[in-house]
């Protein structure tokens, strides 16, 4: 959330920026070199906030969902530290289905089953974590790169 508010602000403070260039500039039948980096920017700025918008979302339904992380997206983003326990987890959690005939056991049997399903839970939801932190790297990424090819561009011209 923070991130799609500090896109829509560079929005709206390049908007300003594009007021001012525009009043101070001559008029004539040609767009300014400057006029012309200064809307790629405002596109750039506006495609940026959208992928923050995408990838927030996506992060949000895939910890609320209680889906696992599938294994080659994890390879894919190079997290070397992804959990095989959370593939195992329905097994693990029947592992202890031992009989007993005492009450008391059988609430014991529960509450360690309900903390081995919030464990994983837990597990699941910090390796969505660990991947969207790398797609939002990358995105941050691709878009300074862009940004710096831009700016060479208009510096050369």
């Amino acid at each position: 959330l923070l991130q799609v508010t500090l896109g829509v602000t560079c929005l709206l403070a390049l908007a300003m920026l594009v007021g001012s260039a525009t009043k101070g500039m001559p008029k004539s039948d040609e767009i300014a070199i400057l006029g012309i980096y200064i809307l790629a920017t405002c596109v750039l700025c506006f495609l940026a906030t959208a992928t923050t918008s995408v990838l927030s979302f996506l992060h949000e339904r895939s910890t609320t969902r209680d889906r696992h992380p599938p294994r080659w997206i994890a390879r894919l983003l190079l997290c070397k530290d992804y959990d095989t326990s959370l593939r195992l987890r329905s097994t693990s959690i029947q592992a202890g289905t031992e009989t007993y005939s005492s009450p008391t056991a059988n609430q014991l049997r529960k509450i360690a089953n309900a903390a081995r399903e919030k464990l994983s839970g837990m597990r699941s939801e910090a390796q969505w974590t660990r991947i969207f932190d790398r797609f939002d790297i990358a995105a941050m990424l691709f878009y300074q790169t862009i940004n710096i090819i831009m700016l060479i561009v208009v510096l050369c011209f």
